[in-house]
């Protein structure tokens, strides 16, 4: 809550609906505006920006200003997000504290008033590019995990779990794969290189960072090892489980990703992490809002 108002947090699939649904949407805008302090997050405003058509951005961008008119703010992109999390961390771990961390991005709001960045369509174009590259290699890491892993199973005649709750265990254990890529992540950015005391001090002292290791072990197992077909599936896509490191900024995400995977994805991380924050759908947010049509 932030001066009595539930924090509410939208991805680029809900910017997408209130541009798609019209006059529809001037109900949402008005209980937004009513009742709930609004953030908007770098990874969706850089997907919104990477829209190449240039008519279609600016009114995505357009709609998205809008919402900066109430109580509201912008957050940085999950790796800036990250990076002054782990400098504030490496710098004085023993007065460090998550949420004193100042994550906020102005600029952004900046851009959405004032288009001197996002009305260049080359600029479009090439962050278009770049983010269809990131999820390319993001998808192929872990993809290409699983036929390495499927002579792991045969070998020792083990079956592939059907749940992600099978896996959890042995990977945040004291040797689990969680520790590695935590230490990855943190050495890449601080000064000092992690010690195992120090990287376990960060990642139980800084939910954020936990919610984004949990995304990274979710995909491992989605991607990975999960058996299929019928093994729980966790499918959400790059940018939709990084959005995961906003949840402890927040009371509510709301998605409207049509096949319900992020869903499900970050409904889950926040049950392992950060119980607090509410993840959900968009028409479940609308239908209870009990909002009449307009003609």
């Amino acid at each position: 809550m932030i001066n009595g108002r539930p924090v509410v947090l939208l991805d680029t699939s809900v910017h997408n609906r209130l541009l798609e649904d019209g006059r529809e949407s001037e109900h949402i805008f008005a209980a937004f505006a009513a009742g709930y302090y609004v953030r908007l997050s770098g990874i969706s405003i850089e997907e919104l920006m990477s829209t190449k058509d240039q008519e279609a951005r600016r009114a995505l961008l357009g709609s998205a200003e809008r919402l900066l008119h109430g109580p509201s703010d912008c957050l940085h992109a999950h790796d800036e997000i990250l990076r002054l999390l782990i400098l504030a961390h490496d710098s004085d771990p023993k007065r460090f504290s998550w949420s004193a961390v100042n994550v906020r991005a102005p600029e952004y709001a900046t851009e959405l008033s004032t288009r001197r960045v996002s009305d260049n369509d080359l600029l479009a174009a090439k962050q278009w590019q770049h983010m269809r590259e990131t999820k390319k290699q993001f998808e192929d890491m872990w993809t290409s995990l699983r036929p390495l892993l499927e002579e792991v199973f045969l070998r020792h005649e083990n079956s592939r779990p059907l749940s992600l709750q099978e896996v959890l265990p042995d990977a945040t254990g004291d040797s689990g794969l969680m520790w590695g890529i935590a230490k990855g992540l943190y050495d890449k950015i601080a000064s000092n290189p992690s010690t195992d005391l120090s990287i376990r001090d960060f990642v139980n002292s800084c939910p954020p960072f936990r919610c984004i290791l949990y995304a990274f072990l979710m995909t491992w197992y989605d991607r990975s090892l999960r058996k299929l077909p019928n093994g729980e599936k966790f499918h959400a896509g790059r940018n939709d489980q990084f959005e995961a490191i906003y949840l402890p900024y927040i009371d509510l995400f709301l998605t409207a990703e049509k096949k319900g995977e992020q869903e499900r994805c970050l409904a889950e991380i926040a049950r392992l992490v950060h119980t607090n924050t509410k993840v959900q759908s968009y028409d479940d947010f609308c239908a209870g809002l009990m909002l009449p049509k307009l003609d």
